[in-house]
Order: C-alpha cells, then structure tokens, then sequence
C-alpha cells in the first residue's frame, strides 16, 4: 500500500465521519423545528381552547424550547470534540506515515550504500590483485634480466673471448690483394703474375 493510498484511506474516512455528523446535526435540527413547529400549534390550540392555562402553557414551551436550544448546543459540542478528536489522530496517523516513509527511505539508502561499499571493495580488490600479478611479473623480469648480466659477466669473466694485446694487421690480407680475402683459391695466385 503506498502513501497516497493511506493518504486518500483517511481523507475518505474523514469525510465520510464529517458527512456523517453534518447529517446528524441535520437530522436533530430538523426535528427541533418539527418540534418547535408542534409545540407552537399546540399553543396556539391551548390558547384559543383555554385562556385560563395560556400562561403556564407558555411557561411550559419556554422550558422546553429552552431544553431543547440546550440540547442542541450540546450536540453541537459533542460534534465540535468529535471533529477535534478526528483532527487530532489524522495528524498522528500522518506524523506516524511520515516517520515509517522516512525510516523506509532510510533503511533503503543505507541499503544502497551497503552494497555500493561492497562493489567498491571487490573493485579495490581485483585492482590490488591486478598490480600484485603485474608487480610478480615486473620482479620476474628484472631478475632474469639481473640473471642474464650474471650470467654474462660470468661467461665473459670465466671464457673470455681473445682480444689482442696490440692491434696489427690482418696475415691473410696484403696490400698487393693476394690473400683469403680477395676471392682467392689461397694459394697466392688470384691471376696475378709474380
């Protein structure tokens, strides 16, 4: 049930309340002046009927009339505190609607939030996990690398390779082209005369 519909529940209540009463009031004011109404043709019969008794018959119908305004006016308290009675608790009834929707929106919210952290901690998670695999993969390189500068300075260290004392010329190279290098059988020849 939503809000509008409690709402539009005790709007109809009320009126149904206030239409209640008003036809109560109606109904009790019409029958005063039916009241009234007989009351007065009664007098107006007694007094043609019988001078000698007008006096306390008027009397009469003054303490009536007067029991019955009395009446009235209590009826029309009575309805006054009635309304005042309904006033009040459709004032509680939505104060209280007001504090459930509140504490509802409160509880859905921290809901929201309690979810939106936990998404939040899985990212962070599979972030940190994501830059721990990257960081294993960046320490396995550098130590191959720092593995491989080992292992050549240890080759170069143990089994070097020959570098001359002194630079000289090559001995299968000569300035006359005879030689390995100039294509050649290495016999000295390469068609050339002595």
């Amino acid at each position: 049930m939503s809000f509008q519909d409690v709402k539009r529940e005790i709007q109809n209540a009320n009126d149904a309340v206030n239409l209640g009463f008003a036809n109560l009031n109606s109904t009790i004011c019409n029958q005063q002046y039916d009241t009234a109404g007989k009351i007065n043709a009664l007098g107006t019969t007694v007094q043609q009927g019988f001078n000698a008794q007008t006096i306390a018959t008027l009397q009469g119908q003054n303490a009536l009339a007067t029991q019955i305004a009395g009446c009235c006016c209590d009826a029309q308290q009575t309805l006054a505190g009635i309304n005042s009675n309904i006033s009040a608790q459709a004032c509680d009834t939505r104060y209280a609607m007001q504090t459930m929707t509140r504490d509802i929106i409160t509880n859905q919210n921290d809901n929201a939030r309690a979810v939106l952290d936990k998404l939040t901690q899985q990212e962070i998670a599979a972030k940190d996990a994501q830059i721990t695999a990257l960081n294993q993969q960046l320490f396995r390189a550098d130590l191959a690398a720092s593995q491989q500068a080992q292992n050549n300075y240890l080759v170069n260290t143990l089994r070097p390779c020959p570098q001359p004392a002194y630079i000289t010329c090559s001995p299968f190279q000569s300035s006359y082209g005879i030689g390995l290098n100039n294509s050649g059988c290495g016999c000295g020849c390469n068609g050339y005369a002595a």
